[in-house]
């Protein structure tokens, strides 16, 4: 039987809870893959350090979600057929590459400015 333990965390920037399948992790630990985690409300992505043992809930503070700093910069301004536009315009971009550039998932983040 399949472990369903969940890991969760808090989003730093809108505070959200946040839960994974604690299987997701190592399944990616496995193949070499750090874990990013992605708030399901704001888009904000989650690094955890390497310090950390995601396994053991006395730990679970230190997974956090990285601070923006100057985050206007990394909040979209919109979307086109070629991609998500950066805040201060350029080149659109795909999804993943905004993920990797800016540390926010551009989709959820774009609901979650539009709900404000």
């Amino acid at each position: 039987m399949e472990n369903k333990e969940k890991i969760e965390w808090m989003c730093y920037n809108c505070k959200n809870m946040n839960a994974i399948d604690s299987a997701q992790i190592r399944s990616a630990e496995e193949k070499g893959l750090k874990p990013i985690l992605i708030c399901g409300t704001c888009g904000y992505v989650s690094h955890p350090p390497r310090e950390a043992n995601l396994f053991k809930k006395e730990n679970a503070q230190w997974i956090t979600c990285t601070p923006f700093t100057g985050g206007e910069v990394r909040i979209p301004s919109g979307v086109g057929p070629e991609g998500w536009i950066p805040a201060f315009g350029g080149t659109p971009i795909s999804r993943e590459k905004y993920i990797l550039t800016y540390g926010v998932d551009p989709e959820i983040n774009w609901r979650y400015q539009k709900s404000m």
